[in-house]
């Protein structure tokens, strides 16, 4: 990155509170997404889900090969939530053209 500026990722709202498992915070306020590392075979992927206190209160988001991406779906969510229904992104970012996406199941409920 020489001679380029750093930009904020959503990345760095991950705070990792056990090996392999993520939380995503914002400044102020409760957590909003939890990123998992999952393992089928001898895939290894990212497994988001939206945060709750409880379980089975939590909503799939998707699946994704890399944390960069799993991250970036996190904080879609998350501002999704905050915004108007078919408005662009403020900041002008499309943080969900990062590349690692998996195949995610259309359903939205816990496995």
């Amino acid at each position: 990155m020489v001679g380029e500026r750093a930009q904020w990722h959503p990345i760095m709202a991950c705070e990792e509170y056990e090996p392999g498992r993520w939380v995503m915070i914002p400044q102020y306020g409760q957590p909003y997404a939890m990123i998992m590392i999952v393992r089928h075979g001898a895939e290894v992927g990212y497994r988001v889900d939206t945060w709750a206190q409880q379980p089975k209160d939590r909503m799939l988001i998707g699946y994704f090969t890399r944390l960069r991406a799993a991250a970036a779906a996190g904080h879609q969510r998350f501002v999704q939530g905050h915004t108007k229904p078919n408005s662009r992104p403020l900041s002008g970012h499309d943080f969900s053209r990062v590349p690692g996406k998996a195949n995610t199941p259309s359903r939205t409920e816990r496995d």
